[in-house]
């Protein structure tokens, strides 16, 4: 049913399977009363040509429907996670700087001021080793006397890895 859905024919059968029954269920928990008001409507409006039981057939009501379906509560449970895992968190952030401000400090590292991430380290490690110098053709190097204790030890590496 779904295998053309937005030109995704390469997709396994499992994974239409999810994207069917995912779509399904959004649309019905957030649009059953359109889904019910229509089905309704349409079926008043061809009373005539309809057999007899499928006029006497009603919709489910909300609260019958599993899961909280048709009440928006399944997705609006879905959209709140999402937005409390993907949101900024001042606070967080900031206290997350304070602890990596303290420990680079404690450590000895003179990169305090930076969030740590993985360039910064690996950044900080190299240019532990040596001064960056000019070269006459323009190019930099790094000339190896000793500017700051070596990151490149044992001991340098695991500070950088508690950083």
């Amino acid at each position: 049913v779904f295998s053309g859905l937005f030109g995704l024919e390469d997709l396994t059968p499992l994974t239409n399977l999810i994207l069917g029954v995912t779509i399904t269920t959004v649309v019905i928990d957030n649009f059953f009363d359109v889904l019910v008001f229509t089905g309704s409507t349409v079926t008043k409006l061809n009373e005539d040509k309809l057999p007899e039981a499928a006029s006497k057939i009603s919709a489910p009501k909300k609260e019958d429907m599993p899961l909280g379906i048709g009440t928006g509560s399944l997705t609006g449970n879905v959209v709140r996670g999402l937005s409390r895992l993907l949101s900024d968190n001042t606070e967080r952030d900031c206290e997350c700087e304070a602890a990596a401000i303290f420990a680079a400090y404690s450590l000895g590292l003179p990169c305090f001021a930076f969030k740590p991430n993985a360039l910064e380290g690996a950044t900080l490690v190299l240019e532990s080793m040596g001064v960056q110098d000019n070269t006459s053709n323009g190019e930099e190097e790094y000339t190896y006397s000793q500017s700051m204790d070596s990151l490149a030890s044992d001991a340098g590496v695991l500070k950088v890895l508690i950083w």
